[in-house]
């Protein structure tokens, strides 16, 4: 495994932390929106443009580092630091796990499975009422901790085929 192949995964993974991150905000930005507060905004277009702008940076941040994770890394590398000449004799059952993008996926999705649970469990019973006094999407972090928690079973359980789904959106640039 050479040091751009685990820069590039630590580009993808970064860009997977920020799609969720995406996913994170958008619930409230789009909350914070739809709530009409004539007292606090004295400039709707410039108010809904500047709240847009924090989950669409994440979403950028994430297309750019999953899609051009390569380009990324031979960005921070030179070109003769790039070959490791007794790493790339290695066979694929020779590498490491640690040296495939899915084992990664996997980490991420342990992390946010442990993050979100505790929030999802405890939510869940309350859900019906928050809903029906209105301030579900602003105030509440269950919607998107839900998300989350769903994002997270999907990298545990579909570590390779998100893997697999990456590597050929990559190709498929290039």
């Amino acid at each position: 495994m050479t040091k751009s192949d685990f820069f590039e995964i630590i580009a993808k993974v970064f860009g997977l932390y920020c799609f969720i991150q995406f996913i994170t905000s958008t619930p409230s930005v789009i909350g914070a929106i739809v709530v009409n507060q004539p007292d606090f905004i004295t400039n709707r277009p410039l108010y809904i443009s500047l709240m847009s702008i924090y989950p669409l940076i994440f979403l950028f941040l994430s297309v750019i580092f999953i899609r051009k994770s390569d380009a990324v890394a031979n960005f921070f590398f030179l070109k003769s630091d790039l070959k490791n000449p007794t790493s790339e004799n290695l066979r694929n059952y020779e590498k490491p796990p640690y040296s495939k993008l899915s084992f990664w996926i996997a980490i991420i999705g342990f992390y946010y499975l442990i993050s979100s649970t505790a929030t999802v469990l405890t939510g869940l019973p309350t859900i019906f009422a928050k809903v029906k006094e209105g301030w579900f999407l602003t105030h509440d972090p269950f919607l998107p901790q839900a998300l989350i928690f769903i994002m997270s079973l999907l990298c545990l359980i579909k570590s390779e085929k998100i893997e697999e789904f990456i590597n050929k959106l990559r190709d498929n640039k290039t």
